[in-house]
C-alpha cells in the first residue's frame, strides 16, 4: 500500500511564497569600473559583505525608480489647470522638491552599496510612503478616467479607481466633487508631513561626495547596446560526447533484471541534465526502447504528482484520477510487456522508488532501463543504481570553446586575442558549465576589449565566500546577475515566484511583468517587455523549452532560481511549521504551490496591500467576497488549473488588478461586475469547457490588451468589443454578422483567432473587419465549425463561406496563418506571394472541398507548411509550386490524411533547396515520389505512412534517416547513400535494398512476419537489426535456427515479440563471444524461469 507522503528537505508541496515588500524589485551593479572604486570611500559605516550592501542598493534602486515616476507625474499635475480648484498647488511643488532631492541621494546610495543597519531602517520608512506615493498616482489616475467614462455615458465604478501607470490629460471636472478633491488633498498632505520627517534624518545618513554623475554606474565601462545571439542549441554542448556514448553503451546493452538502474551525479550547473538530454535523444536509444519517458522530478514531489508525471510524459492524460492505487494501475498498463526508459531528472530523495515507481514498473518487458540525474549520492545509493557516473567539471580548453560559442563571426578574432584573459575566467568557473554560459552572456554584451574582459576577471565577486551566498550558487552566476541593468533584475526576481521548474509560457511572463509596472506605460509596453524576455534568454539565465511554438516557453535551472530567490530574499512560510504571523504586513507577492486547502490561508489579510497573488494548480482552492473585498490593491491575480466555478461579484472591487487569469477552471460565466476592472489589461480564460458567455461589460475594459477565450462553448461575443480599442490579441473570437464590423477599430490586433465564420451571411460582412488595414497583425486564424447537422454542405453554404473568406483578406505584412474547417471549393485568391509575402508559417487543414492547392511554392519566406485533411485534392504539381525556384526558405512540409492524392510532380531544379524534413502521412492512393526531390539536397528526415501504393523510393543522396509504415506495395528502397538509419514496419512487399552503403541501424517490424526478409543480406554495412515479430521468427533467430546465418554476422540484435512478452537478444563482443538474453515464453531450449546470459563462441553450437 503506497502512502501518500511528501518528499523533499525542510520542503512541502504546499508552501507559500512571500515577497517582502524592499525585496519585489531590482538593483544594480554591485561593481564599478576601477576609476569609480577609488573615489568610493564608506569608512564611515560598518563594513558588511557583499550580498548585505547589495541588498542595500537593490532598495535605493527601486526606491529611485518610484522617485522618477512620481516626479514626473507631479510635473504634469502641477502644469494643469485643475491644480486652482484642487488648491494643493504649493503642497504639489513642495512634494515634487522633495522627492527630487531624495533621488539624488537614492542614487548615490544605491552606487555605494554601504549596508549600515540605520540606513536601511531609514530606507524602509522610505520605502513605505514610496508606495503610498505609487498608490496616490494609481487613483488619480483613474479617477481621471472614470470621469471621462461618466461623460462619455459609461457605467461609473465602485469607488475611485486607479489604471496602470502610464501619463493621461487631467480634466477640471475631475475634482468636482468635494469628496474626492479632500482625499487627494489629505493624501498630499500626509505624504508631505512623513517626507519631511524623513528628510529631517537623512543629513545624519549623508554619504560623502563621489566623483561620478548621478546617472547609474554602468560596468566596465559602459554598457553597449543589446546584441542578439543564439539561444539554447544542441550544438551549445560541449565537453560531453564520450560520457553520452558509454551511458548509452549501458543502456542499451542487453541483459539484466527486470529494470536496472543508473545514476548521473554532480553538483548543480555542472550539466547532469545536458548529459541525460544528450543519451535520451541518442539515435540508439530511441529505436532500442519502444516507450520512452522523461520526468522532471525535483524537490517536494508527492507519489501521487510523480506518477502523473509519468503519464502525462507519456502523452496520457489522467483527468480526475488522483488516488495513489488508480494512478499506480494505470502507470503499471502503460509500460505492461513494454521495454522503456525511464529518465528521472533532479532525484532529491531515494525512497521515490520504493514507494512510489518500483511496483507499478514490474510490469514492463526485459531490459528496462531508469536513469536519474542527481546531486546526491546517497540517493543513488537509496535506488540501488547499478552504476554511476560522476560529472567532472569542464577541461580548461573546452570551457573556453564554450566562452567563445557565444560571440559572433566578426568578433571571434578579437575574441581569440583575449584567450589567457578568458581562460582564467573559465579557471574562475572551476569547469561547471552554467557558470561560464552565465559569464558569457555578460562579455557577449560588451566590446570584446582587454578592459572590459580584465574589469570581469578582477570583480571583487569573485571573492564571495560560501557563507555569503546560497549552496551552488556560483560567484559567476552573482556577477552576472550584477551585471544586469534594473529594469532586467526587477523581471528576473519576479521569475523566482514560480515554483521549481515551472514551464513559462512568454506571452503569460511578459503580460505580468507589463502588469506589475516593470516596464515603462507606453502604447508598446509589450514589446519592451519582449525585448527583456530575449534578453534574459540570451543571457542563460532563462533557458527555452523547444516544444513550445516560437520558442513561446522557458524554463529556469534549479541553482539560477536560488540565485533569485537569495537576491529577492524571499521569505517562506511552510503551513502548519512556520508562523505566518511572521509575516505580517510585510509582503508585496504570494503565491501558493501544488494541492493545498480548499481555503487560501487567511494571511491575505494581515497583508492588505498584496500585489500579486498567485494560485494556480491548485485544483480545491475556493475564494471568499471577503478576499476581494480586502486585497483592492491587488495587480495579478492567477486562478488558472484551479476548481473554482464561480467568481464573486466582489471581484469588481480590485480596482488596480491588471492581471487575471482563469484558464481551465470550471467557471461558466464571468460576473457583469468584471466591468468595474478598468485597469485589467489581460484577461485569459483559456480552456474553460463550460464558459458559455462573456459578460457585456468586457466591453467597457478599455486598457485590455489580451483576451484568451480560446477553447471554450462561447456562441458569441459580448457587443461593444469593438470598442476595446488596445487589444492586440484576442484569442477565441466568435464571429457573426453582428460583430465582425467590431473588429474594425482594433487597429493595434497582432494576434487573432476567429471561430464560427460560417455564421457570417457574406463577403460585405466579412469585409466590415477590415484585416487588410491591420498593419501589426501577425498571426490569424481562420476556422469554421466541423461540418453541418446533415452531413453534406448545401451549394449556397458553399458560395458563402468562399465570399467570407474572400472579405478575410489579411494585411502583407502577416507571418503566420492556420486555415481549418474551411468547405469552400476554392481557397481564396488573397492566397498568393504578392498579398502575403511574409508569411513563415502556414497551415491548411480539413478544407474538405477544395480540389486544388493555391500556389505556395512561391511564399519566399515560408518556413514551416502544414497541410492536413484535404480530402478532395488529387494534384500536387506545378501549380502548386509555382515555378522552378519553389520554396527557397522552406525547411519543414507536411502532408498529412490526402486520401485522393496520386500525382506529385511539378518540383523544378531550383526548388526546396534547405527543406530539411519531408512527412507524408495517410496518403494511401499516391504512386510516387517526384523526381525532382533527389535536388533536395538538405533533406535529412523522410517519413511515408499509409502511402499504400507507393512502390519504390529510390534517388534521394541526402537523407540519413528513413521511417516507412504501413506501405503495403512498397517493393524497392535504392541508393539511399546517406541513409544511416530505416525504420520499416508493415510493409511486406519489400524486395530490394540496393545502394544503402551507409546503413548502420535497421529497425524491422511486422504483424505477420514468420522469416527473415531476403533483401536482409543485402546490407553489408548493417551494424545493428531492431527486430518486432512472430514467437516463430524469434526461434528462427536463435543460435542454430533457419536464420542463424544471416543474424549471426551482425554485431548487435534486439528481438522481441508484438506485445513485448518475449524477447531475445545479444552483442558481439570484439573476442567473438556473443552475450545473449532470453525470456520465459520461447519454446525450449530457450524456455526459462529467469532471464540469463549464455556466452556462444562465433561458431555454430
Amino acid at each position: 500500500m503506497i502512502t501518500e507522503a511528501k518528499y523533499g528537505h525542510q520542503h512541502e508541496v504546499n508552501r507559500i511564497f512571500l515577497l517582502k515588500r524592499e525585496e519585489g524589485q531590482a538593483r544594480t551593479g554591485d561593481f564599478l569600473a576601477p576609476e569609480q572604486k577609488q573615489t568610493s570611500d564608506s569608512s564611515k559605516f560598518p563594513q558588511r559583505s557583499l550580498p548585505e550592501r547589495a541588498q542595500f542598493a537593490r532598495m535605493a534602486m527601486m526606491l529611485d525608480a518610484f522617485a522618477t515616476f512620481f516626479v514626473n507625474w507631479l510635473g504634469e499635475l502641477i502644469e494643469e489647470e485643475v491644480r486652482m480648484q484642487l488648491g494643493v498647488e504649493e503642497d504639489l511643488r513642495t512634494l515634487k522638491s522633495r522627492v527630487d532631492g531624495l533621488q539624488a541621494f537614492l542614487r548615490d546610495a544605491e552606487r555605494r552599496n554601504i549596508g549600515d543597519d540605520s540606513v536601511r531602517r531609514w530606507l524602509s520608512r522610505l520605502r513605505d510612503v514610496m508606495y503610498d506615493c505609487d498608490d496616490l498616482a494609481d487613483d488619480y489616475n483613474l479617477e481621471v478616467e472614470r470621469r471621462k467614462g461618466q461623460e462619455q455615458g459609461s457605467s461609473p465604478l465602485p469607488g475611485s479607481c486607479a489604471s496602470s501607470l502610464r501619463r493621461c490629460r487631467c480634466l477640471p471636472s475631475c475634482f468636482s466633487c468635494f469628496p474626492f478633491r479632500h482625499e487627494i488633498g489629505m493624501r498630499i498632505w500626509k505624504v508631505n508631513a512623513e517626507l519631511e520627517a524623513i528628510s529631517k534624518e537623512k543629513p545624519e545618513l549623508l554619504l560623502p561626495e563621489t566623483s561620478t554623475s548621478g546617472n547609474d554606474a554602468q560596468p566596465w565601462g559602459g554598457r553597449l547596446d543589446r546584441e542578439t545571439s543564439s539561444q539554447f542549441h544542441e550544438d551549445d554542448v560541449v565537453g560531453i560526447d564520450l560520457e553520452a556514448k558509454e551511458l548509452v553503451d549501458r543502456l542499451t546493452r542487453g541483459g539484466g533484471d527486470n529494470c536496472h538502474i543508473y545514476a548521473v551525479l554532480g553538483m548543480g550547473g555542472i550539466g547532469k541534465t545536458t548529459l541525460a538530454k544528450k543519451v535520451y535523444h541518442d539515435g540508439r536509444i530511441q529505436s532500442d526502447f519502444q516507450l520512452k519517458l522523461w520526468v522532471c522530478v525535483s524537490q517536494g514531489v508527492t507519489p501521487t504528482k510523480l506518477l502523473k508525471a509519468t503519464m502525462e510524459a507519456a502523452h496520457q492524460t489522467c483527468g480526475e484520477v488522483e488516488t495513489l492505487e488508480l494512478l499506480t494501475s494505470k502507470v503499471s498498463k502503460l509500460v505492461e510487456n513494454k521495454r522503456f526508459l525511464l529518465v528521472l531528472d533532479d532525484v532529491w530523495e531515494g525512497k521515490i522508488w520504493e514507494e512510489c515507481l518500483r511496483c507499478p514498473l514490474q510490469s514492463g518487458a526485459v531490459n528496462n532501463r531508469v536513469l536519474i540525474t542527481t546531486r546526491n549520492e546517497e540517493v543513488a545509493r537509496a535506488m540501488r543504481s547499478k552504476f554511476s557516473h560522476n560529472m567532472k567539471p569542464l577541461p580548461s580548453d573546452e570551457g573556453w570553446r564554450m566562452l567563445c560559442k557565444a560571440f559572433e563571426e566578426d568578433k571571434l578574432t578579437r575574441v581569440q586575442k583575449l584567450r589567457p584573459i578568458g581562460m582564467e575566467i573559465v579557471e574562475k568557473c572551476k569547469g561547471l558549465p552554467l557558470a561560464i554560459k552565465a559569464i558569457r552572456g555578460v562579455l557577449a554584451r560588451k566590446d570584446p576589449s582587454e578592459g572590459i574582459w580584465r574589469s570581469v576577471l578582477e570583480s571583487q565577486l569573485w571573492k564571495l565566500s560560501d557563507k555569503e551566498l546560497p549552496q551552488e550558487v556560483m560567484p559567476a552566476l552573482y556577477l552576472s546577475y550584477e551585471d544586469l541593468p534594473s529594469h532586467l533584475k526587477r523581471c528576473f526576481i519576479y521569475c523566482s515566484l514560480f515554483p521549481e521548474d515551472f514551464k513559462f509560457h512568454k506571452p503569460n511572463l511578459v503580460q505580468m511583468w507589463v502588469a506589475e509596472g516593470f516596464v515603462k506605460p507606453e502604447e508598446r509596453a509589450i514589446d519592451v517587455a519582449d525585448d527583456y524576455y530575449r534578453e534574459l534568454v540570451n543571457r542563460n539565465l532563462l533557458q527555452t523549452v523547444p516544444d513550445y511554438f516560437e520558442d513561446w516557453g522557458c524554463k529556469m535551472h534549479d541553482v539560477v532560481r536560488e540565485l533569485a530567490l537569495h537576491v529577492s530574499k524571499y521569505k517562506y512560510i511552510y503551513r502548519g511549521t512556520n508562523n505566518p504571523d511572521e509575516a505580517a504586513g510585510s509582503i508585496r507577492h504570494l503565491t501558493i504551490v501544488g494541492k493545498g486547502d480548499p481555503t487560501v490561508p487567511e494571511i491575505y489579510k494581515k497583508n492588505k496591500c498584496l500585489r500579486t497573488v498567485l494560485l494556480s494548480k491548485n485544483p480545491s482552492v475556493t475564494l471568499s467576497d471577503d478576499f476581494f473585498n480586502t486585497l483592492r490593491r491587488l495587480r495579478v491575480l492567477d486562478l488558472s488549473y484551479t476548481g473554482i466555478d464561480t467568481l464573486s461579484a466582489s471581484i469588481g472591487n480590485l480596482i488596480h488588478l491588471r492581471f487575471l487569469n482563469v484558464s481551465f477552471t470550471k467557471l461558466r460565466d464571468l460576473p457583469e461586475d468584471i466591468q468595474f476592472l478598468r485597469s485589467l489589461q489581460t484577461l485569459r480564460a483559456t480552456g474553460c469547457k463550460f464558459l458559455h458567455r462573456l459578460p457585456n461589460g468586457v466591453a467597457r475594459l478599455l486598457n485590455l490588451t489580451h483576451l484568451t477565450v480560446a477553447d471554450t462553448q462561447l456562441d458569441q461575443m459580448p457587443p461593444g468589443i469593438g470598442k476595446v480599442e488596445k487589444l492586440h490579441s484576442l484569442y477565441g473570437f466568435v464571429a457573426s454578422d453582428d460583430n465582425l464590423r467590431e473588429l474594425k477599430d482594433l487597429a493595434v490586433l497582432r494576434r487573432v483567432t476567429m471561430y464560427k465564420l460560417e455564421a457570417v451571411s457574406g463577403k460585405a460582412q466579412a469585409e466590415s473587419a477590415v484585416l487588410g488595414n491591420k498593419s501589426c497583425l501577425e498571426f490569424l486564424r481562420l476556422s469554421c465549425s466541423r461540418g453541418p447537422r446533415g452531413g453534406q454542405w448545401e451549394d449556397l453554404q458553399i458560395q458563402n463561406i468562399e465570399d467570407v473568406f474572400e472579405g478575410l483578406q489579411p494585411p502583407p505584412k502577416l507571418k503566420s496563418l492556420h486555415i481549418d474547417g474551411f468547405f469552400g471549393g476554392h481557397f481564396p485568391s488573397w492566397i498568393t506571394r504578392p498579398s502575403l509575402g511574409d508569411l513563415k508559417w502556414l497551415r491548411l487543414e480539413d478544407c474538405e472541398l477544395c480540389e486544388e492547392l493555391p500556389p505556395l511554392g512561391q511564399f519566399n519566406e515560408l518556413r514551416v507548411l502544414h497541410l492536413r485533411s484535404l480530402a478532395s485534392v488529387s494534384t500536387v504539381g506545378s501549380q502548386f509550386f509555382g515555378g522552378s525556384t519553389a520554396f527557397p526558405l522552406l525547411e519543414e512540409l507536411y502532408f498529412r490524411d490526402l486520401p485522393k492524392w496520386t500525382e506529385w510532380s511539378g518540383l523544378g531544379r531550383g526548388s526546396l533547396p534547405v527543406l530539411k524534413k519531408l512527412h507524408v502521412v495517410k496518403c494511401p492512393k499516391l504512386k510516387s515520389l517526384p523526381e525532382g526531390l533527389r535536388r533536395a539536397t538538405s533533406l535529412r528526415e523522410l517519413v511515408i505512412e499509409g502511402a499504400k501504393k507507393l512502390k519504390v523510393i529510390k534517388n534521394l543522396p541526402s537523407i540519413s534517416e528513413l521511417k516507412v509504415s504501413n506501405n503495403r506495395k512498397l517493393e524497392v528502397i535504392t541508393n539511399l547513400a546517406e541513409l544511416k538509419v530505416l525504420a520499416i514496419s508493415n510493409c511486406p512487399s519489400v524486395r530490394e535494398t540496393n545502394g544503402l552503403d551507409a546503413l548502420g541501424h535497421l529497425r524491422l517490424s511486422a504483424e505477420n512476419m514468420d522469416i527473415l526478409p531476403s533483401w536482409l543480406a543485402q546490407i553489408t554495412s548493417l551494424q545493428r537489426l531492431d527486430l518486432t515479430c512472430s514467437v516463430e521468427l524469434l526461434r528462427r533467430c536463435a543460435n542454430d535456427g533457419e536464420d542463424w546465418h544471416v543474424i549471426s554476422r551482425l554485431p548487435r540484435v534486439e528481438a522481441r515479440s508484438h506485445d513485448g512478452s518475449k524477447f531475445v537478444s545479444y552483442v558481439k563482443s570484439p573476442e567473438g563471444l556473443y552475450i545473449w538474453s532470453f525470456v520465459a515464453g520461447c519454446s525450449a531450449p530457450w524456455a526459462l524461469d529467469t532471464l540469463v546470459h549464455l556466452p556462444f563462441r562465433y561458431a555454430h553450437a
